[in-house]
């Protein structure tokens, strides 16, 4: 999938952290108070506290300083509000569909996947892509909870291969398909489809011109597989081994 997941090709809708408040440093003793700040964070960084309790009993800069009791308070006020930076930190895989990631491979060619699975509440949000299974789900009578999506990939991208399957609950896989093709359709409007035998398995290519990274979609009993990849050679191998 494109970033539906893990390893896909459109990242989720993000948090722009924009500005938000007064210019720091903007009128009235703002313009004294954030260069000393500044100032202090310097020296703090290359000297240690010992040098801005000097500067600060000096008053060198030429403005009244706040005095040494008054920096260590606010040092320990702001230290006991600091959070741990998690930003790095990797998300949590989600295995909410078992069964799902059992039909993908766990290998390709020597190489380990990784699987996860999710649902809709969790991987549907508000951009083009999900606003077209959210109105299939709701003309359908069903909720988010109903979509099951299951996805194996390389996490080091060694190779070039996704393989994901796609299930709603008592939606026919033809369905599913065509709902596929209109959401990305939405992110992708130049997605040009055909119908072919990949593989010994009758599949629709999507070709997305924009990465260079195709989607065939293969219709088993009532799931679809979604096998991604720039290479078909690749992909009619990944055919040839699915049910």
């Amino acid at each position: 999938m494109r970033q539906r997941g893990t390893q896909s090709r459109r990242g989720r809708p993000g948090f722009d952290g924009g500005a938000f408040g007064a210019t720091l440093g903007s009128g009235g003793t703002g313009q004294r108070f954030w260069p000393t700040v500044a100032m202090i964070a310097i020296v703090v960084a290359t000297a240690g506290w010992t040098t801005v309790a000097v500067l600060a009993l000096s008053g060198r800069g030429g403005e009244p300083s706040p005095s040494p009791a008054a920096i260590v308070g606010a040092s320990a006020s702001e230290d006991a509000f600091v959070e741990p930076d998690t930003s790095d930190s990797p998300e949590p895989e989600s295995h909410v569909s078992p069964e799902l990631e059992a039909l993908l491979p766990k290998t390709w060619e020597g190489t380990t996947l990784t699987s996860q699975s999710w649902t809709g509440d969790t991987l549907l949000s508000d951009d083009g892509w999900s606003d077209a299974f959210t109105k299939f789900l709701d003309g359908a009578g069903k909720k988010p909870t109903d979509l099951f999506v299951a996805q194996a990939y390389d996490p080091t991208g060694a190779i070039d291969l996704t393989v994901a399957a796609f299930k709603i609950t008592g939606v026919s896989s033809a369905d599913v398909r065509k709902t596929l093709v209109t959401a990305w359709k939405a992110d992708y409007p130049e997605l040009a489809t055909t119908t072919a035998t990949i593989g010994g398995k009758e599949v629709t290519r999507g070709v997305f011109e924009d990465t260079g990274i195709d989607s065939y979609w293969y219709e088993h009993a009532d799931l679809v597989y979604d096998v991604e990849t720039a290479d078909a050679d690749m992909a009619a191998k990944v055919f040839a081994t699915l049910p």
